[in-house]
């Protein structure tokens, strides 16, 4: 049986090598095999107590067409960050520093952003934008539903290829892309007014820009700059 989707229930792991591939490893009271790639590419293997190695090594082997290709999928979709690369942080330019380290965590300094880690450093980067991100987001948008009267019950974020946030009027709920925090401070600052502008105008129609420049008159330009068409 093989699980594509959401993480299996919490069980102690250990690093091993099957067949080639780098796995995390558990056994439990399962009463199949499992095998699952996580959205940075690493795997995860469960198995049956008492189920030997070697029916581990012929499940994967049986499935290793399956797992090649979707271990390649993930890692296409989230690689975009190598060593000794230039990375953005409030659009401030840091050199990317990526470590062989069992430490497993990301530490800056006034040049540099190293990320210390023996795994894909993709998805600890990613975890380190948020957590750089979401109290800069949380001051803004208590800025702006202060200043509107508007409520926003739910703030959140995830990684998005094609957009910078996402608004549910119906909940009360934002959304934040994780690439923000590659940002200048006043982008993110525009975005937020922007989805909380949309707690009231679902749509882009004229009352919204008409709320947006009545709260934000240079709305346009720090819009240019967060799409990169201007500089400065």
């Amino acid at each position: 049986m093989i699980i594509k989707g959401n993480d299996m229930a919490s069980k102690k792991t250990r690093p091993i090598t099957i067949c080639g591939y780098d796995v995390d490893f558990c056994k439990g009271n399962l009463k199949n095999l499992h095998i699952r790639v996580r959205k940075d590419g690493s795997v995860y293997v469960s198995a049956p107590r008492g189920t030997s190695m070697s029916e581990v090594e012929e499940f994967i082997e049986s499935n290793r067409e399956w797992l090649d290709s979707a271990i390649a999928k993930r890692k296409a979709a989230y690689a975009c960050y190598s060593d000794r690369d230039t990375i953005m942080l409030f659009g401030d330019e840091f050199k990317l520093m990526i470590i062989d380290s069992p430490s497993n965590d990301v530490i800056k300094d006034d040049r540099c952003i190293y990320v210390r880690t023996q795994r894909d450093p993709e998805l600890l980067i990613r975890r380190y934008l948020n957590t750089q991100l979401m109290p800069v987001a949380k001051e803004y948008l208590d800025k702006w539903t202060r200043y509107t009267g508007l409520q926003c019950d739910d703030l959140r974020t995830k990684y998005m290829h094609t957009k910078w946030a996402t608004c549910n009027h119906r909940v009360n709920r934002i959304w934040l892309s994780t690439k923000l925090a590659h940002k200048p401070l006043e982008c993110i600052d525009y975005v937020i007014l922007h989805e909380v502008c949309h707690l009231r105008y679902p749509n882009h129609g004229p009352a919204f820009h008409s709320m947006l420049a009545v709260y934000m008159p240079d709305w346009k330009r720090r819009q240019d700059r967060l799409n990169g068409k201007i500089s400065s």
